[in-house]
């Protein structure tokens, strides 16, 4: 029973990874666009919103918290842009950027551990 159980973690990690690295890359392609573009589209905006919730809902389906926190950060962020809250200026989207990187160092730590493990 706890090979099963074991096994099902690892699927489901490998299904998180997997999924993670999609919302990832989705949000370093807007963040890029965001970069070029003085006055963003408002979809670019949503869209990263959307792509930072779900990450964060998957991180807390695997109960990856450090995932989970810095997806949050990323989120309220990105929601305060997108209803003008905020201005898209240099230094959000170095804050941007920097969120961004912190989650790719924390995905890729996880995914070397998995392979580690299973590897």
């Amino acid at each position: 029973m706890l090979d099963d159980e074991a096994q099902f973690q690892a699927r489901l990690m490998t299904a998180f990874i997997d999924e993670a690295d999609g919302h990832l890359e989705t949000l370093k392609t807007l963040a890029e666009a965001l970069a070029r573009a003085p006055t963003p589209a408002a979809d670019t905006l949503t869209t990263m919103v959307r792509a930072a919730h779900s990450l964060r809902g998957a991180a807390r389906a695997v109960a990856l918290r450090p995932i989970e926190q810095i997806a949050l950060g990323l989120e309220t962020d990105l929601r305060a842009l997108a209803s003008g809250e905020r201005a898209v200026v240099p230094a959000e989207l170095a804050r941007l950027r920097s969120q961004l990187e912190r989650l790719a160092r924390e995905q890729a730590r996880l995914a070397t551990a998995k392979d580690a493990h299973h590897g």
